[in-house]
């Protein structure tokens, strides 16, 4: 599955980049250790179909209704 389970940074990273409007992403480290944690995304491989979909449900159940009316 991913490399480090307890570590999600880089799966974020890695499903950010996944869409074709960002060119780049720019994170914040404030440690060493999270510089090369940060650095794990380009080790990550792309999501699946299947955890997009987790992904985006887990978006609609529990984040969308919180924030969406802010945009």
């Amino acid at each position: 599955m991913f490399p480090d389970q307890k570590n999600l940074a880089p799966v974020a990273l890695r499903w950010i980049l996944m869409f074709e409007a960002e060119s780049c992403i720019i994170p914040g480290a404030s440690k060493p250790s999270q510089l090369t944690s940060n650095l794990q995304a380009l080790e990550v491989p792309d999501l699946t179909l299947g955890q997009l979909e987790g992904v985006k449900a887990i978006y609609e159940a529990r984040i969308k209704p919180l924030v969406h009316d802010l945009w």
